[in-house]
């Protein structure tokens, strides 16, 4: 634009990758599920995937990770800082009329840049499969409500075309840190289609003998043609 002898050029950044994401939630059937899960993209170029858990069951429950989501959802989408969000929202648990928690696990990942980070607040671990390597995310932190302070963990790394990230609340796996079934099942029996293979774990976790709420959220990281 040249206006007045002076040269504006305006440019805008091409987003370099794009997520391919199936997101599902499966209740026990005996009491409101009290999980809560959602993916969607901010206004600044970002895209979310998030897993909260709120502690106990039945209806306390189900608001309070109910909460978190819908929270979560609008600051983030607003283009508002991960780490800011998660402290105001431990603050806002605390100061509820009564009592209660829940697990955050929260994925950010740069659709610019494809660099993504996980925010995990007494979350279950988290894998990347790349190619035929598995790699396992976790970090040992508190619940949300629980500290005055957020007791997050932060865990970075930079995606590759292909990658799939796969993250699981403790349903999966109820009371076990290794699952040795989870791991085969992931490396050995994968399947390309992330709707099979969600509906595969979830059986499989049935089967195991879970009996608690079951989420599952793979992400397929797929690069975009740049002009």
């Amino acid at each position: 634009e040249l206006k007045e002898n002076v040269l504006t050029l305006r440019m805008a950044s091409a987003r370099l990758c794009r997520a391919d994401c199936t997101v599902r939630v499966e209740n026990t059937g005996e009491e409101e599920c009290g999980d809560s899960v959602a993916s969607f993209e901010s206004s600044e170029d970002k895209f979310y995937a998030l897993i909260s858990d709120g502690m106990g069951r039945g209806r306390e429950a189900a608001f309070t990770s109910g909460v978190c989501s819908i929270f979560l959802q609008k600051m983030l989408g607003t283009g508002n800082r991960a780490e800011s969000v998660i402290k105001m929202l431990n603050s806002f648990i605390r100061s509820g009329p009564s009592e209660c928690s829940t697990t955050v696990d929260l994925l950010e990942l740069d659709l610019l840049t494809g660099h993504a980070e996980f925010i995990k607040c007494g979350a279950s671990p988290s894998y990347v499969r790349r190619k035929n390597n598995l790699f396992k995310l976790a970090v040992q932190t508190l619940p949300l409500g629980i500290l005055r302070g957020s007791d997050a963990g932060r865990l970075s790394f930079d995606t590759e075309p292909g990658d799939v990230i796969i993250m699981l609340s403790d349903g999966v796996t109820p009371g076990s840190e290794e699952c040795i079934w989870l791991l085969d099942l992931l490396s050995t029996e994968w399947d390309n289609d992330l709707d099979r293979m969600t509906d595969k774990i979830i059986q499989r976790a049935r089967e195991a003998g879970s009996r608690d709420d079951i989420s599952v959220i793979l992400a397929r990281i797929e690069p975009l043609t740049r002009l």
